[in-house]
């Protein structure tokens, strides 16, 4: 019974359609006024294909720096003892990986010492001869010492790393 409701609206609903767009079951009468007849081409329709874009991702490098606590070396201290600055080998303290190696250097009055840095990181030597520099990386800097004495640097970032230059 339901369906045949849904029938009778839905044939309802058509008539109503069909009357407001101007359709009727009149016969069509003939009139003076000539009309061309009309063409209509139909064409079949066009299938289109597409391809998504290729997205290309970059990811950029990253960088992880680690900082590690300051140790101190499980090796004991080297001390080396120059001859007089007559020689020709001048005394050298060199800085490798964060550490002054040898860590007491015995030197002569009026010996110069060359600070060699052969790390990648600029170093700000502080000493109590007195003397402050910075050698840059892969830089060197030399000083004369020219009275007799006991004299301590350190690194300014690192007051953790040190050594000691006795001259006599």
């Amino acid at each position: 019974m339901q369906s045949k409701k849904s029938i009778i609206l839905v044939l309802t609903s058509l008539i109503l359609i069909a009357s407001v767009l101007g359709c009727s079951s009149k016969p069509a009468t003939s009139s003076t006024t000539s009309v061309p007849p009309t063409t209509t081409t139909i064409t079949p329709p066009t299938t289109i294909t597409t391809t998504p874009p290729t997205t290309t991702t970059t990811t950029p490098p990253t960088t992880t720096t680690t900082t590690l606590p300051m140790t101190t070396p499980t090796t004991p201290p080297t001390t080396t003892t120059t001859p007089p600055p007559s020689s020709t080998s001048q005394p050298k303290i060199v800085i490798d990986g964060g550490v002054f190696n040898p860590a007491t250097l015995r030197i002569a009055v009026g010996a110069a010492v060359e600070f060699e840095n052969l790390d990648h990181n600029d170093y700000k030597i502080i000493c109590d001869y007195p003397f402050t520099t910075t050698i840059i990386a892969d830089g060197t800097f030399d000083f004369t010492f020219d009275k007799a004495g006991t004299y301590q640097y350190w690194d300014e970032g690192a007051p953790l790393v040190k050594g000691t230059i006795i001259v006599t």
